[in-house]
């Protein structure tokens, strides 16, 4: 099932880049917009396991700059927990972390 999900990077950069890849650890601090991009990047590229940190910014104030923090309902929710959910979404076989 991960091969049909990571089909092009395995055909760009091979199956050996592609498990180092899983087995990495990305570490985020400051969910900024350029930061959303970024583990919008990674995340879908396929890293193990992404650590997000955040000063604990309400999601509805992070949203404008911060497109994954948009689907939190209430705005209750940290953009931290927020940027998570979102991509988690996208990929589930990373493992996000809060």
């Amino acid at each position: 099932e991960q091969a049909a999900v990571y089909d092009r990077q395995l055909r760009v950069w091979g199956v050996e880049a592609q498990k180092k890849m899983g087995q990495s650890k990305f570490l985020v601090i400051g969910l900024t917009g350029l930061a959303a991009e970024a583990c919008k990047n990674v995340v879908l590229a396929g890293i193990g396991t992404m650590a997000l940190f955040d000063d604990g910014t309400n999601a509805a104030d992070a949203a404008p700059g911060n497109f994954l923090a948009g689907g939190a309902p209430d705005g209750e929710e940290s953009v931290a927990d927020a940027t998570a959910a979102t991509l988690r979404e996208m990929n589930p076989f990373c493992n996000v972390e809060v």
